[in-house]
């Protein structure tokens, strides 16, 4: 979302979410609640369809950006080269996974 919002975007769909991420609404969905809870992101419905929420960042979840980004920083700082190239070749390899499944997933929802 602090990505999103520094090139200019305001708000984002669930399903664009759920979508960068490979995962369902029943997993998105109690996450966003959570984030609504601590006041971090809101739903907004949408003007020309009821049925779609955008989700904003709050005040509060901008805020949040700053410390985030310095503790991400402290821990890669801890980090020895060697363990984050094999941390990236690691996640390349579950994204790869990820992306089979969702591919063979929707494959399966077509023949079916």
């Amino acid at each position: 979302m602090w990505q999103r919002e520094e090139a200019g975007q305001t708000s984002t769909f669930i399903y664009e979410i759920q979508d960068a991420l490979f995962l369902d609404t029943g997993t998105v969905s109690p996450v966003i609640n959570k984030l609504v809870k601590k006041d971090l992101i809101k739903k907004v419905t949408d003007a020309t369809d009821q049925r779609k929420k955008h989700i904003e960042l709050t005040q509060q979840g901008r805020d949040l950006k700053a410390p985030v980004l310095e503790r991400i920083n402290q821990l890669q700082e801890k980090l020895e080269v060697e363990d984050e190239q094999e941390i990236v070749e690691h996640l390349k390899y579950i994204q790869k996974k990820y992306e089979s499944i969702l591919i063979n997933s929707k494959l399966n929802n077509v023949i079916l």
